[in-house]
C-alpha cells in the first residue's frame, strides 16, 4: 500500500512548516499521557516537567541524570533533546539503557500518540485495563497506522518502527533520495516506502553517515528511538543530506556489493590476465582449475576428500593448542585474574602516524585521553567473571572501544584501529565492558578486541558450546560469500543450528539479541545454493569454488566495510570446511598448517614443491598471503585480496619473486 494512501493525508490539519508553533501551543496538552516506555508503561513524567520541556526547546534539562549516556556518545544530544522535550524517560532515575530494544507494542503506542496529537492537538489515549496496549492498537488500525495482525509482545525491528512512524505523521521531503539508493533497502522491501519517506524527510539518515545503510531488519534501540522521536517532533532537528549514487572516486570506498551469484560473469584477472577471454562465471573457473588439478593427480582427484571431519577436528585442536592467538573457548574458566585481562586490553597501544578520523579530522590529545579512559580499566578488580555470548550481527572488532578509528592522512580506507570482522554466529568470551557501556572486550577463537555491545547476546554455557563445537551433524554452514537472513549478514563459514530441510534449502535457528541483551533465536530459511548441511566437503574442487565466489569483492582492511583482506579471505574460505585458522598472516605463516621455508629456494625448487602438494597451498610474502591455484600455459597463478579499493582477483605469480613460506592447509 502506498504511503499516500496509508497516511490518510486529508485528515491532517498541520504540516511540517506549521509544526514548531503547533508544538509549543499544544505542549501543556500532552501531560503524562505521552510516551511511556516500561512494558505496561508505569514509569511516567510529571505533567509539569513535560510541559516545561516542550514549551522551551533546550530549556528543560541541560544535563542528563543517566550514567549510561556519556557526553561522547553519538546519541547524547538526541537523548538530551528527547528528555528535555519530555518525550522519553529512563528505565530508572539514573539508567536510560540506550542499547536496549523496545517492544512492538510500545512502538505502536508511540505512533498512535503521535497521530492523535497531530490530528487533535492533544493526547487522550491511555493504557487499557486488560491488555495495556489494546487501545493503541485499535486506534492505529482505525487510522491506518497498522494493518493489524501483528504479534505485539515481541522486540521491534527498525523497519517496523519506521513503518508505524511514517504512517503516523505527514512528512515533508527535504532530501532528494532516489528510489533504490539506500544500499540495503531495495524498492521491493516490505517497508521500502516508509523508509524512503523518513530518509527524504531527514528523520533517518542510516546507521552510517557515509554509506547511509539502514539495517532495516535488526532490532531498534532506545537510543535510536530517542533520535527519531526528536526529529519527528521538532523539524528543526532534521538532517539534510544526499546519497551518492555515482561511481566512487579513488579516495572513496565503494559500498558493500552483492557477492557474485551463479551465472553472473566475474572478471578473473588483473593486469596480468588469466587467459585471452578471462571473463567467466565462478563455476566455469572452478571446472577449469579442477581439470588442471586432475591433470596432475588423476581423474576425479579434485572431488576426493582431503581430510575427514575427525581429521579436521584434530587439525583445529592442534592449532588451538599451538598458536598463541588461538583459543579453545570451551576450556575457558568462569573467572580470570584481573591483571591478565588488563594486560590483554593493554596490548593495544595508540597508533603512531595514524592521527585522523575517517572524516579527515585531526585526533587531538583530549580525544585520545577520552578513548583510553573509555577502556574502563579502573573498574577491573582482582578477578573477572567472564560471560559467554554469541554475535547476533556482524561486528567490526577494534583495538579500542570506539566507533571511528585512526587513519593516515588522506587514506580513509585504512583504519589502524580495525582488527577483524566478527561474523554473526561467532561465540565470544566477554571479558570487560567500556565506561560508556557501548562496547564489550571479547575473545573469539582467534582474536581479542572491542565490539559494539548491541552486536552480541549473552547466553548460557550449553548454547555457547554448541556454537563453539559447530557440530556437522546438527548444523548448516553458509557457503556463499554472504547472505542476509532477517536483516543479519551471514558470512561464508557461518555455522547455525539446523531444524531441517525445506523444499529449496534449510530451516535454521538464527541467534538474535533480546531486549535485555540475552540470547534468543528465531527460525529462518536459507537457500540450498547458499549453504550446506554439516560442513562443505574438503576437496580441491570446493576450495577453488569457495575462493572464486569472492572474485570482485572489494578489499577491506580487517574486514571493514563488508570486504575481506588477504588473511580474512583465507579464514572465510576454510571456515566453509570447518577449518579454523589464525586470523593474521604472521600466525597463519607459522601455525596455519604444514610450513615450508621457501625464501632461500630457487624458482625450480619452488615449482616442484608447489606442484607436488595435493592440498591447498598458501604462499606468504612479507605482510601478505595468497592462495595458490596452479600452473597454466606456462605461468603460475594465485587468487588473493590484495589492496585497498581493489577487488579479489586472480593474478600471475613470478616464481623468482620474494616469498617467505609455503603453507599446506593440512595438519
Amino acid at each position: 500500500m502506498a504511503l499516500s494512501q496509508t497516511l490518510m493525508v486529508p485528515q491532517f490539519m498541520k504540516t511540517d512548516s506549521e509544526f514548531p508553533r503547533f508544538l509549543k501551543r499544544t505542549a501543556s496538552a500532552l501531560l503524562s499521557a505521552w510516551l511511556l516506555w516500561s512494558g505496561s508503561a508505569e514509569v511516567v513524567f510529571a505533567s509539569e516537567s513535560v510541559s516545561a520541556g516542550l514549551t522551551d526547546y533546550g530549556g528543560g534539562e541541560d544535563a542528563l541524570p543517566f550514567s549510561d549516556v556519556p557526553g561522547g556518545a553519538w546519541f547524547y544530544s538526541d537523548v538530551l533533546s528527547a528528555f528535555s522535550l519530555g518525550l522519553v524517560n529512563g528505565k530508572s532515575a539514573t539508567i536510560f539503557a540506550p542499547y536496549d530494544g523496545i517492544l512492538l507494542s510500545e512502538a505502536v503506542k508511540l505512533a498512535a500518540c503521535l497521530n492523535e496529537r497531530f490530528l487533535t492537538g492533544t493526547v487522550t489515549l491511555a493504557n487499557g485495563d486488560g491488555v495495556w496496549y489494546e487501545p493503541y492498537v485499535a486506534y492505529a488500525e482505525e487510522h491506518g497506522i497498522t494493518d493489524g495482525g501483528e504479534v505485539w509482545e515481541r522486540q521491534a525491528l527498525r523497519s517496523e518502527v519506521m513503518e508505524l512512524f511514517a504512517r503516523a505523521v505527514p512528512l515533508d521531503p527535504v532530501n532528494d533520495i532516489p528510489d533504490g539508493s539506500i544500499p540495503d533497502v531495495p524498492m521491493d522491501h516490505q517497508h521500502a516506502d516508509a523508509i524512503y519517506a523518513l530518509y527524504r524527510a531527514g528523520v533517518i539518515q542510516g546507521t552510517d553517515a557515509d554509506s547511509h545503510l539502514c539495517e532495516p531488519d535488526v532490532w531498534v534501540t532506545r537510543a535510536e528511538i530517542a533520535a527519531t522521536m526528536t526529529r519527528l517532533t521538532d523539524p528543526a532537528t532534521r538532517l539534510v543530506f544526499s546519497i551518492q549514487t555515482d561511481e566512487p572516486s579513488q579516495t572513496e570506498e565503494p559500498a558493500e556489493a552483492d557477492p557474485p551469484r551463479e551465472g553472473q560473469q566475474v572478471r578473473a584477472e588483473d593486469s596480468d590476465g588469466f587467459s585471452d577471454s578471462a571473463v567467466m562465471t565462478y563455476s566455469d573457473l572452478t571446472l577449469s582449475w579442477a581439470a588442471i588439478y586432475e591433470n596432475r593427480f588423476g581423474p576425479g582427484a579434485s572431488d576426493e576428500p582431503l581430510l575427514t571431519d575427525a581429521e579436521i577436528d584434530a587439525y583445529n585442536a592442534k592449532m588451538a593448542a599451538g598458536c598463541p592467538t588461538m583459543a579453545d573457548l570451551c576450556s575457558c574458566p568462569d573467572t580470570l585474574p584481573g591483571p591478565d585481562v588488563i594486560a590483554l586490553i593493554g596490548r593495544y597501544a595508540l597508533p603512531v602516524g595514524y592521527d585522523y578520523d575517517r572524516g579527515g579530522n585531526y585526533i587531538g590529545e583530549d580525544e585520545r585521553v577520552r578513548i583510553l579512559s573509555n577502556r574502563n580499566l579502573e573498574s577491573i578488580g582482582e578477578t573477572v567473571e567472564i560471560r559467554r555470548a554469541v554475535v547476533t550481527s556482524r561486528a567490526d572488532m577494534k583495538s579500542f572501544p570506539m566507533e571511528d578509528g585512526f587513519y593516515p592522512y588522506g587514506n580513509p580506507g585504512f583504519n589502524q584501529a580495525q582488527e577483524t570482522e566478527v561474523p554473526t554466529g561467532t561465540p565470544v568470551i566477554v571479558l570487560h565492558r567500556s565506561s560508556d557501556g557501548a562496547y564489550l572486550f571479547v575473545r573469539t577463537y582467534h582474536y581479542v578486541g572491542w565490539i559494539p555491545a548491541w552486536c552480541a547476546a549473552f547466553c548460557d554455557r550449553d548454547t555457547f558450546e554448541r556454537f563453539v563445537r559447530r557440530d556437522p551433524e546438527t548444523g548448516v554452514t553458509v557457503t556463499a560469500p554472504w547472505i542476509y537472513a532477517n536483516g543479519a549478514r551471514l558470512d561464508m563459514g557461518t555455522w547455525l543450528p539446523c531444524l531441517g530441510g525445506t523444499t529449496d534449502g534449510y530451516e535454521v535457528l538464527l541467534p538474535i539479541r533480546g531486549t535485555d541483551g540475552s540470547y534468543a533465536e528465531i527460525a529462518v530459511n536459507i537457500g540450498a545454493d547458499s549453504a550446506v548441511r554439516g560442513r562443505l566437503p574438503y576437496t580441491m574442487k570446493n576450495v577453488y569454488e569457495q575462493a572464486f565466489r569472492w572474485l570482485g569483492t572489494t578489499y577491506g582492511w580487517g574486514g571493514a566495510n563488508g570486504g575481506v583482506d588477504c588473511s580474512g579471505f583465507l579464514c572465510a574460505v576454510f571456515r566453509s570446511f570447518g577449518i579454523l585458522i589464525p586470523r593474521n598472516t604472521s600466525e597463519q605463516r607459522q601455525y596455519g598448517g604444514a610450513v615450508t621455508n621457501i625464501a632461500p629456494l630457487g624458482a625450480s625448487d619452488r615449482l616442484e614443491l608447489f606442484a607436488s602438494s595435493r592440498f591447498p597451498v598458501a604462499i606468504h610474502r612479507s605482510g601478505h598471503v595468497m592462495l595458490y591455484l596452479g600452473e597454466s600455459n606456462g605461468q603460475l597463478w594465485i587468487v588473493h585480496a590484495h589492496s585497498i579499493g581493489q577487488p579479489v582477483s586472480i593474478a600471475s605469480l613470478d616464481p623468482w619473486s620474494a616469498m617467505l613460506s609455503m603453507v599446506e592447509l593440512k595438519p
